[in-house]
């Protein structure tokens, strides 16, 4: 439970790292 606690807890933090480029890339884009 533990390690699957963990590697979810990296992945959140992966996507949300992606999202944040993708945001910044469309804030990019539009300007």
């Amino acid at each position: 439970m533990a390690m699957r606690r963990r590697r979810l807890r990296r992945w959140t933090e992966a996507t949300a790292m992606l999202d944040k480029a993708m945001a910044l890339d469309q804030a990019r884009r539009r300007r």
